[in-house]
């Protein structure tokens, strides 16, 4: 599976996104052009939006507060692209490994789920500093992969903050609230 289109999300947490007004209400947001939304405390910005060479179709919005950033993607891989008969949960595992290994953190606190059809796993990825942040961070991910016939779909709500923020209801918030609709 193609690590640099479902990392999208994880690559760009270093990109400066405009603070919000902290004292925005909370907001239904709908991706533009997908079927996912979220509720988000501020009105988050459209980050990536493209196809690659491939044909995956990768689209980000983030919202960042603060030392708090929301991002929210949506990954559409067409039909060939991932392997016949690959496991819908060999695809959770991978784009677990893969987020953790891009910012060099380490996973914990992980849990499997459905909603329907949809996999769906949620976890916490302890980030070192870096030289982009001197500060470790937690971000609490949760990834979701849909198959529809020979196209997958992996989206991916991430609520990035200081160490320890992963145990915010802010953070619950926003991941609890995504939702299919029509796209």
């Amino acid at each position: 599976m193609k690590v640099a289109a479902l990392l999208g999300l994880l690559m760009s947490l270093g990109v400066a996104v405009p603070a919000a007004a902290a004292s925005e209400a909370w907001q239904e947001f709908s991706l533009p052009g997908t079927d996912v939304a979220v509720s988000t405390p501020g009105k988050p910005t459209v980050t990536e939006d493209g196809v690659d060479r491939d044909g995956v179709k990768a689209k980000t919005a983030q919202l960042k507060i603060g030392d708090v950033q929301y991002s929210v993607t949506h990954t559409v891989y067409p039909r060939g692209y991932v392997a016949r008969g690959t496991a819908v949960l060999d695809l959770l595992n991978r784009a677990r490994n893969s987020l953790a290994a891009e910012v060099s953190g380490r996973v914990a606190d992980e849990r499997r789920f459905s909603i329907g059809d949809v996999q769906a796993s949620e976890f916490v990825i302890t980030v070192p500093p870096s030289t982009a942040e001197p500060k470790s961070q937690s971000a609490k991910v949760r990834v979701y992969v849909r198959v529809d016939g020979p196209t997958v779909v992996v989206d991916q709500c991430v609520a990035l903050g200081p160490n320890g923020w992963d145990r915010n209801p802010d953070a619950r918030r926003f991941l609890e609230s995504i939702h299919f609709g029509q796209g």
